[in-house]
């Protein structure tokens, strides 16, 4: 990855991140107080919003599966923009070899998908909660946020 792209990463998962901020405080102003300020909880539709604005801007991310936990991967980096609620910044970019050793980070080959689609079957496969299952209605909202 050139330097370019990757400050064009860094710039596409901060716009993401704020994204999810503003979707986490709808979900707080209907009601839904079970998302932290650290979005706990939202990995998975956080990285779903993600991948989809970086499959807009030409990368191709994998959605990935750890232990209880979801994340992005893009040329060998972990991208997450959840990673707060491990104690990290809002924006997480590091060699996946470097996170691996971290069970949330450490992703089996056959948690690994190439589709929103998929990994939503994933998650109703593993039976995950609801409201933190990736919805059709966050990609709309993101779309609608991002303009």
């Amino acid at each position: 990855m050139t330097p370019e792209e990757r400050q064009r990463l860094v710039m596409v998962a901060r716009r993401a991140r704020k994204i999810v901020e503003a979707l986490r405080k709808k979900e707080v102003e209907n009601g839904n107080k079970i998302f932290p300020s650290r979005l706990n909880g939202m990995c998975a539709r956080a990285s779903t919003i993600l991948f989809t604005l970086l499959s807009n801007e030409g990368f191709n991310p994998t959605i990935c599966f750890g232990d209880g936990h979801c994340f992005l991967e893009v040329e060998n980096l972990v991208v997450d923009i959840t990673a707060t609620q491990f104690g990290y910044g809002k924006v997480l970019i590091e060699p996946i070899e470097k996170m691996a050793a971290k069970p949330q980070w450490d992703s089996h080959p056959s948690l690994r998908y190439d589709s929103v689609e998929v990994a939503m079957l994933h998650q109703r496969d593993w039976k995950w909660p609801n409201s933190q299952r990736i919805k059709k209605k966050d990609l709309e909202f993101a779309k609608k946020f991002n303009g």
